[in-house]
């Protein structure tokens, strides 16, 4: 058990995402917990029943062990048959907002606590593994607590101090704003007004030309990224109970730019429903890839699930000549996802391979 793995309950419907791991097995239900939920369950014990909370976080009495739960079911989570603890959430200074979430600096987390010594961003020469990303993160997100600013944006080129300002951001509690620094003076200084006061880091001199008595705490990348190193040993627990992960404003080309919220809970199921879909993708068998040569056959090819967990992916190879003249390419060479039936494709694929 590493963290980033992620577990399901043999029991119920929970499943939980390991952020910090002990090496103690897991239980839920009064059954340890298993990368794959079993066909035919297992019985839940009383004693265990009592729930788990969806985007909540779970530790042990000594905090070596954190669970994330991503679904939840009617067990209690446990190791060595102790009931884990819900974590409390680390209050921030100010209400962003107050819906509960989880918080999109995990990925970093499980990332920094998996393996610390790899490399994770390479900038400017500069090679960054997840571990000092994340000690840069997390000073970062106490010198923005210490500002009291309402907002962290970035009026910069990429570097690594977008990704420092952005996981700092998300420990703090606050929305991370990205500002289009090609935007003309009188479009940027109405977008500053509307997130101050802001921890603003970029182009000092434009900043303070644009919105000079807006409260905002200005520094540029280069001295962010030094003060975050500085407070990079800064005890800090991410705000669970932040809701805007990311704030980003529209190009206002036929009105003002409107603000497009980005919640923590939304990136973060959307992040780890995509790697378990990437997950899926790889243990698939085969694949079946179509080539309809006309309408009628691209037609008939629409069914996407096939036998043995393959998949029939049409690609149609119809080419037009003139303005309304078809002409068909090379006939079909078609698929083998399944080796007893050759010709479980609507269109008679023959096996040409596996995928």
């Amino acid at each position: 058990m590493k963290p980033g793995m992620k577990l399901k309950s043999a029991v119920c419907d929970t499943e939980v995402v390991v952020i910090k791991t002990s090496g103690t097995p897991v239980e839920c239900g009064g059954m340890p917990m298993v990368p794959e939920r079993p066909a035919q369950r297992g019985t839940l014990d009383a004693a265990f029943a009592g729930g788990t909370k969806i985007g909540k976080r779970y530790v042990d009495a000594a905090n070596t062990l954190e669970l994330l739960c991503t679904k939840a079911g009617q067990g209690t989570l446990a190791s060595g048959g102790v009931a884990l603890l819900l974590r409390k959430p680390n209050r921030c200074h100010r209400l962003t907002d107050r819906a509960p979430s989880m918080n999109l600096s995990l990925v970093l987390q499980m990332a920094a606590d998996a393996e610390p010594e790899r490399i994770g961003l390479v900038c400017d020469g500069r090679r960054w593994s997840y571990g000092a990303l994340w000690d840069a993160a997390r000073g970062a997100a106490a010198a923005i607590r210490d500002s009291d600013c309402a907002y962290v944006a970035l009026l910069d080129e990429s570097s690594e101090a977008a990704a420092i300002a952005l996981f700092g951001a998300a420990i703090a509690g606050v929305p991370y704003v990205p500002l289009n620094y090609r935007l003309a003076d009188a479009d940027l200084a109405a977008l500053l007004k509307r997130i101050a006061p802001a921890s603003l880091i970029g182009d000092v001199d434009r900043i303070q030309r644009l919105a000079p008595d807006q409260g905002h705490v200005s520094s540029t990348r280069a001295a962010f990224v030094g003060a975050a190193e500085r407070r990079a040993d800064t005890e800090i627990s991410p705000d669970d109970d932040a809701g805007i992960a990311i704030q980003l404003f529209t190009s206002g080309t036929t009105a003002a730019p409107k603000a497009a919220v980005l919640r923590h809970a939304n990136l973060l199921a959307y992040i780890l429903g995509t790697v378990e879909s990437a997950r899926h993708r790889r243990t698939r068998r085969r694949s079946c890839a179509c080539r309809p040569t006309t309408s009628r056959e691209l037609r008939r090819c629409s069914v996407r699930s096939t036998r043995n967990g393959a998949s029939c992916c049409c690609r149609p190879s119809i080419r037009r000549t003139g303005s309304h003249s078809p002409r068909r390419s090379a006939p079909p060479t078609l698929c083998g996802a399944d080796d007893a039936r050759p010709d479980h494709c609507p269109n008679g694929c023959r096996r040409v391979g596996r995928s």
